[in-house]
């Protein structure tokens, strides 16, 4: 969890300030619905550093001195839109389709900020695109909204 340029564990935090309730990952956080426990684990960190209350080196790094993942690790699939931002389309000259464009992305291909990107050999041109993305942690079925 980043608060201003701190990040906090939130397995540890939460065992130190003896937080219920929280699953094991961020996967199964949301899995289980269980955002609002992250924003009440964040209140109450937040309430403390203003109490000046000292929390463990275990529960907290300066941003700079730790690799942020993924949020998700291992994803059981991605679904992308093609050409969601108009702009960037027609700066390549792409037609701006009528219709969504999905494509898959395999679960590998997610990558936190900073790590390498891997080219393909073969690749003649790699081209960048801000990626929007929603993570939809229950099955939805026959929904009317």
């Amino acid at each position: 969890m980043l608060i201003d340029e701190t990040v906090y564990d939130i397995e540890a935090c939460s065992a130190f300030l003896k937080t219920e309730g929280l699953p094991p990952s961020n996967l199964e956080i949301l899995k289980a619905g269980k955002v609002d426990v992250l924003r009440n684990l964040e209140d109450r960190i937040r309430s403390e550093r203003e109490r000046q209350v000292e929390f463990p080196l275990r529960c907290w790094a300066s941003l700079g001195e730790v690799r942020i993942c993924p949020p998700i690790r291992n994803p059981s699939k991605i679904i992308c839109l093609g050409r969601n931002y108009r702009d960037h389309a027609e700066e390549q000259g792409a037609k701006i389709p009528e219709a969504p464009l999905l494509f898959a992305k395999a679960p590998t291909a997610v990558i936190g900020p900073g790590d390498a990107i891997v080219i393909p050999r073969g690749s003649s041109k790699v081209d960048f695109e801000g990626e929007f993305a929603v993570v939809i942690a229950r099955t939805i079925r026959n929904a009317d909204e």
